[in-house]
């Protein structure tokens, strides 16, 4: 999300800051500090974008990246299906489960491919 592109539009959107204060419930001096550059958090940049009247339409950055993650989302939960499976199986007949990949193997692939 381009933050420093929000910060223009609301700045640009003809409402002063005490109105804005009055409309997200946000305190002026809050406000001034974001429109000059300080952090926000996701919650309060919500609340001025609305009532600045604006809107925010987020499209991932790199679609092909996010199908890759998805794919890989799909594919890890079919292996803890499998390994779900599988335990429920050999507990029936006593054994011990057979060594498959881990719960924590299949985050840490996740996580390495996360966007």
């Amino acid at each position: 999300m381009d933050v420093d592109l929000i910060r223009a539009k609301i700045k640009n959107a003809g409402i002063t800051q005490t109105q804005l204060s009055k409309e997200s419930g946000i305190s002026r001096e809050q406000i001034s500090r974001f429109l000059g550059g300080s952090n926000i958090t996701v919650d309060n940049l919500s609340k001025l974008i609305r009532a600045a009247g604006l809107s925010v339409v987020v499209h991932p950055a790199e679609p092909d990246k996010l199908n890759t993650v998805f794919a890989k989302i799909n594919q890890i939960s079919r292996d803890i299906d499998d390994l779900r499976n599988t335990f429920i199986s050999l507990s029936k007949t006593g054994k011990a489960p057979v060594k498959k990949k881990s719960v924590e193997q299949m985050i840490r692939e996740l996580r390495e491919c996360a966007i």
